[in-house]
């Protein structure tokens, strides 16, 4: 199940969303957002974005593994995280539209 990784009370647009058991999470393309904005996960963890919104979008990462077509509404795009790291992603049409994921070794060294 997704719990939120900040302890401190947050609002429903706070954008940070962490799983630790689950092996997928789905971000929503709504307007101009990705929401969450930033997720942590486990590797191996899929991530799906779901296209939301009536403009096209697209998922697109700094390097060519993080990269949808273009997604209009009802579309979705899958990836899977398997390597620990930061990954930072945008929308190629609205540059301000920006997320994160977050890959964390769990504690048992995974």
């Amino acid at each position: 199940t997704a719990q939120r990784a900040n302890p401190e009370p947050t609002g429903p647009e706070a954008g940070t969303q962490s799983v630790a058991a689950d092996n997928t999470v789905t971000v929503r393309i709504v307007g101009m957002r990705f929401k969450p904005a930033q997720l942590t996960l486990k590797p191996g963890t899929t991530v799906t974005w779901l296209q939301e919104s009536r403009m096209p979008h697209t998922v697109t990462g700094k390097t060519d593994e993080l990269r949808s077509n273009t997604l209009n509404a009802g579309q979705q795009f899958s990836h899977t995280f398997d390597a620990v790291g930061s990954y930072s992603y945008a929308c190629d049409f609205h540059p301000a539209m920006q997320g994160r994921v977050i890959v964390e070794a769990d504690r048992l060294g995974t």
